[in-house]
């Protein structure tokens, strides 16, 4: 959905995983990493699909990812009022912190663009 839009919100109904005997979560070697290798550092002959690979990283580093660091944050807290562990209140503030890193300092966007470049030119040579 990122490579033709940006994605603000999606419906429960939309967000429920869809499973094949094809996809990655339907694999028995599924793994969150192994996806985002595969999109991060895709590359194809056609100019126009690696750039809307490139638009579609971007925002997924520069404003997703971030966003979604505070929203677990908030969760976390949430919890942490209902049941008092510190556990929940420690991961809200890795959270926050993460969220603050990478909506404001780029941390996560600048690493994985420099390491993205990086394969581009070893995938053109």
């Amino acid at each position: 959905m990122a490579l033709l839009a940006e994605v603000h919100y999606l419906p429960e109904r939309l967000y429920l995983k869809r499973s094949h005997g094809h996809n990655l979560t339907g694999s028995s070697h599924a793994n969150y990493g192994k996806f985002r290798e595969k999109w991060d550092f895709y590359f194809s002959g056609d100019p126009n699909v690696n750039a809307e690979v490139d638009a579609a990283f971007k925002y997924y580093y520069g404003a997703h990812a971030p966003i979604r660091h505070f929203k677990i944050s908030a969760k976390a807290s949430v919890e942490f009022l209902k049941t008092g562990k510190l556990h929940s209140l420690n991961w809200s503030f890795e959270c926050f912190m993460n969220g603050v890193a990478d909506l404001i300092m780029k941390k996560s966007l600048s690493r994985r663009w420099a390491q993205r470049k990086e394969r581009s030119v070893a995938a053109v040579n």
